[in-house]
């Protein structure tokens, strides 16, 4: 069968038009893919080319909730690492209950940190484990505004936006189970600013426990028990919860000595065998009111039923 020339044209144009369109089909997200990241790129660094935020260093501002004044966002300060059970140390590198006080009339703040691991426990919020929570003075009462995402290790967020032009009371709580390894607040670099460290004679509150008390599955990091009753009672309070590790060491009693406190709250039952507690708790309340006779050591009483009583 004899095939005609105009014929041949015509196949040969269908011919590469199906081709085309195959091709187009295959490369085309990936072009749209592309220029989607170029161009989310280009907007972020013409973002951070015009953006004039004034970064403040967290650590230069009031800080709350530990007891040194070591360059971290740790619990401990780094002598005691040797002295303590490696699981305990670790776990006072969470920044649990540690918060940074400041005032500002910028119109926005903005917040920068770095983690140190992955974003959440299994039976945790990632906002609880490893976010922000932003808390505003109002009527000599701090009220929650709103909480820092984390979606990576590396985190820059705008917290609130569209504020007036008065100086207002902020507060912002750290990650519950997480390592920070910095932190810095973003405000307009025209604003005010201010961090006065607040009455320094008040002795804190020092609470011992457990993942009960660092904050296990609270779901924001202001709300570890230990931080409402500091708000209500408008009172720092030092959180040395240890998750699965509350055990009534005198290693850690050796530490918490340290500190010049109000009062020490013991609260390591529900991590304590019961020979544990026979064996520790008396001999850690005794330590502690013989080296602070004036401050007071309250232990929370929790009654359990013993594997004998389930068997």
């Amino acid at each position: 069968m004899k095939i005609s020339k105009s014929r041949l044209l015509a196949l040969f144009a269908i011919s590469v038009i199906l081709n085309t369109i195959a091709l187009l089909g295959y490369t085309y997200p990936r072009l749209i893919n592309k220029f989607q990241q170029y161009t989310s790129q280009r907007q972020h660094t013409l973002q951070t080319a015009n953006d004039t935020t004034l970064y403040i260093n967290g650590q230069s501002l009031a800080v709350y909730g530990k007891y040194h004044n070591e360059n971290n966002w740790y619990r401990f300060p780094s002598s005691l690492k040797e002295k303590l059970r490696p699981e305990v140390w670790e776990l006072s590198k969470n920044s649990s209950g540690i918060y940074i006080d400041f005032s500002t009339n910028s119109p926005y703040l903005k917040a920068k940190w770095q983690l140190k691991k992955g974003l959440q426990p299994r039976n945790m919020t990632a906002i609880g484990a490893s976010g922000l929570d932003l808390y505003v003075k109002e009527n000599d009462q701090l009220k929650y505004v709103c909480s820092g995402i984390p979606d990576q290790l590396q985190n820059e967020q705008t917290l609130i936006s569209g504020m007036d032009s008065s100086v207002k009371d902020f507060r912002i709580y750290l990650p519950l189970y997480n390592e920070v390894e910095y932190l810095s607040i973003g405000i307009d670099p025209k604003a005010f600013h201010n961090s006065p460290r607040g009455n320094t004679s008040a002795k804190p509150i020092v609470f011992y426990g457990t993942s009960i008390t660092q904050g296990g599955s609270a779901s924001r990091p202001g709300m570890a028990y230990p931080s409402i009753i500091s708000r209500i009672l408008n009172k720092e309070v030092i959180n040395l919860g240890f998750s699965g590790n509350g055990l009534f060491e005198k290693s850690v009693g050796d530490a918490i000595i340290e500190i010049d406190a109000s009062i020490y709250v013991i609260d390591c039952t529900p991590n304590a065998h019961p020979m544990t507690i026979q064996e520790n708790a008396l001999n850690l309340i005794k330590h502690l009111r013989a080296t602070n006779k004036q401050t007071n050591t309250n232990t929370p009483y929790r009654k359990y039923l013993s594997n004998s009583f389930l068997s």
